[in-house]
């Protein structure tokens, strides 16, 4: 699962995620707008659980979630305390986590990623400016998506 957000004006963060199978292959997207301000970390934090939510009800597990927030991959790999800014956000992650572990067995695995390497969630966050719903598509990409995920999965059977 990749997720990513974006800064949408005048106020608000649009949430893209992107689900792939371990060949690369597009299992499912999700894009939204949620109203309101708040700090970069937290607004990646809300895509994460946007994503998890979306994975634990579909059952595609087990995950490897990436994010280009590195500050927060770092924090959420450690079992620690949470850090008081980022503590209701943290707590909600790790409770939908534990689910998503619990459904395949084994522990979601957290990675960072260039901001380079997250253009299909880049865009699926920047898609829904204008509408306050989440939209999700399973199966088959909208097109906006489908050139970027074709040029990711050539990187990626190249590898």
């Amino acid at each position: 699962m990749n997720s990513d957000v974006g800064v949408l004006k005048p106020s608000g963060i649009g949430i893209g995620c992107v689900f792939k199978n371990w060949n690369g292959d597009f299992l499912g997207a999700i894009a939204g707008k949620e109203t309101g301000n708040c700090r970069p970390v937290e607004a990646e934090a809300r895509a994460i659980i946007a994503g998890l939510i979306e994975a634990n009800r579909r059952g595609w597990s087990p995950l490897v979630v990436e994010s280009d927030c590195q500050n927060l991959v770092k924090f959420l790999e450690k079992d620690e305390e949470y850090r008081i800014e980022l503590g209701v956000w943290c707590k909600e992650i790790r409770s939908l986590v534990e689910v998503n572990s619990t459904m395949a067995g084994r522990k979601v695995e957290w990675a960072f990623v260039s901001r380079s390497s997250n253009s299909v969630v880049h865009c699926l966050a920047h898609m829904n400016s204008h509408e306050n719903h989440m939209c999700i598509w399973t199966d088959c990409p909208p097109n906006s998506i489908r050139s970027l995920l074709e040029a990711e999965k050539a990187q990626f059977l190249e590898i």
